[in-house]
């Protein structure tokens, strides 16, 4: 099971006008392909040059499917598909490549992770009960 830590600040919510305590997570890094290939790699008997390597392919070929409309399923993660928005037109010329304004791959996640995520343990390691000072070495948007 995971564990995700997660601050609590208390901010000025602008659209409210008032002041509320947030919660959000804390994130630490990014995990980049080098680094999980490391982490196979001790992890089993494949030299880390073949787990590279073998893990370039299957990206590349993700990706190529992904562009020439194909959905992919990841065992345990969840599903990645193309999709776009575009403006409805009033004739057929109208309507068409033309009419797409955002193109973009969209994650739905699978029953195995959405029951992982309900079960991971939600720890508060930070709190900040007062309302941050501003810096007075900070830029405003003046230019003062």
């Amino acid at each position: 099971m995971g564990r995700i830590n997660v601050k609590i600040n208390y901010q000025k919510i602008p659209y409210l006008e008032k002041n509320l305590f947030v919660t959000r997570p804390i994130r630490y890094s990014t995990i980049g392909m080098e680094e999980i290939c490391d982490m196979v790699a001790s992890d089993s008997t494949l030299p880390r040059a073949y787990v590279s390597a073998v893990a370039e392919g299957i990206f590349k070929q993700i990706e190529e499917m992904l562009l020439n409309g194909h959905s992919i399923k990841l065992p345990n993660l969840g599903t990645l598909r193309f999709s776009f928005s575009a403006k409805a037109g009033e004739t057929l010329e109208e309507a068409g490549a033309a009419a797409i304004y955002r193109r973009r791959i969209i994650f739905t996640p699978s029953v195995h992770l959405k029951e992982a995520i309900r079960n991971t343990s939600i720890v508060v390691t930070q709190v900040r009960e007062t309302l941050a000072e501003p810096d007075a070495n900070a830029v405003t948007d003046a230019g003062e």
